[in-house]
């Protein structure tokens, strides 16, 4: 890269393999190494700057230093790549204004002011406008650089192409802002809850309609703490991947509810809905018992109607009795009957 800095020699102290080998992927570990002056030994055939150029293609890390009278002095191949120019390119001028989005110039000038009023360290995520015109984000870190009379005369330090993470990280974000939009607004009662104790991390608003606690009163507690489950039996109920279960809960009011339960499993949390089918529950009990005295009339239906005289021994009945008996229908039996 054009405007690579001078290279000083030492002749003690960590070999520049060692000190490149300490930077690689570690932002503090290179402005730590150029803070301590990364410069070669005698004997070394490549200096530290070029160890570090290639540390920084590994762990994906611009080197950037900017003095004062002479402004930006040196930048690494990976600073032209995260900002879409040529490595050919000359140095940037009025680095800030130029490639610095508008939201984060004002950041961006408070962290540098602040570094060199205390000669501390400042660290930054900031979205950048690259040449190609495309909005990247980038964290910067930097220090500055003291003489030998503590005076600063500079700053150094690195920068990183975050966008990619940035952007997975926002998808993220977005996707949970409307993971809650639906949970909240859908009107089936749901509930966030921890796989190991049941304790409730969220409800909707359905579930505090149904069972009369509110989602302060829930937070931390499960549904036998709550009353909603008689104790001990939250560890018998199935806790398997899309279990579906029937279950009886008690609300708050003291209903008895029959709700079918299905949970979802998601990292070290339930994702648990519940369908109140007390109603349906009711109706087919009551199906239940009307089937039965439907059998029942069947049944009584193929009985036959039959009559006995004590006093003669003998017996008579109707037409579905002589049949049931083996009697033809047409049978006459005589006055007194048939005897037993």
């Amino acid at each position: 890269a054009s405007g690579t800095r001078s290279r000083n020699r030492r002749t003690s102290g960590p070999t520049a393999a060692a000190k490149a080998e300490e930077a690689a992927g570690q932002p503090d570990a290179v402005v730590r190494v150029l803070g301590r002056g990364a410069f070669v030994q005698d004997g070394d055939e490549q200096s530290v700057p070029g160890l570090l150029q290639q540390a920084g293609h590994l762990a994906q890390l611009g080197v950037w230093e900017d003095t004062k009278g002479s402004g930006l002095v040196y930048w690494s191949e990976v600073c032209y790549d995260i900002h879409g120019l040529p490595r050919n390119a000359p140095l940037p001028r009025e680095y800030i204004n130029t490639f610095v989005a508008p939201a984060w110039r004002g950041l961006m000038r408070d962290k540098i002011k602040h570094c060199l009023r205390t000669k501390s360290d400042w660290s930054a995520e900031i979205e950048i406008i690259r040449a190609d015109g495309r909005m990247a984000w980038m964290r910067s870190r930097g220090e500055v650089i003291l003489d030998a009379q503590g005076q600063v005369t500079g700053l150094r330090g690195v920068m990183q192409d975050i966008d990619g993470a940035k952007r997975i990280q926002e998808s993220l974000r977005q996707s949970e802002v409307r993971f809650e939009r639906i949970f909240e607004l859908v009107s089936t009662p749901m509930a966030l809850a921890q796989c190991h104790d049941g304790s409730f991390k969220t409800i909707n608003t359905a579930w505090e309609d149904l069972f009369g606690y509110t989602r302060y009163e829930c937070m931390g507690k499960n549904a036998e703490s709550l009353g909603l489950l008689p104790p001990g039996r939250w560890k018998e109920m199935p806790h398997g991947d899309a279990a579906h279960q029937e279950a009886r809960l008690t609300a708050r009011d003291g209903r008895p509810l029959t709700v079918r339960r299905t949970h979802f499993f998601d990292g070290d949390c339930w994702l648990v809905s519940v369908l109140d089918i007390t109603d349906r529950k009711a109706e087919e009990e009551r199906l239940r018992e009307s089937e039965a005295l439907i059998a029942l009339t069947l049944s009584a239906a193929a009985l036959g109607r039959w009559d006995w005289n004590l006093a003669t021994g003998m017996i008579s009945g109707d037409t579905q009795w002589r049949r049931l008996n083996g009697i033809e229908p047409e049978h006459t039996p005589n006055a007194q009957g048939e005897r037993m």
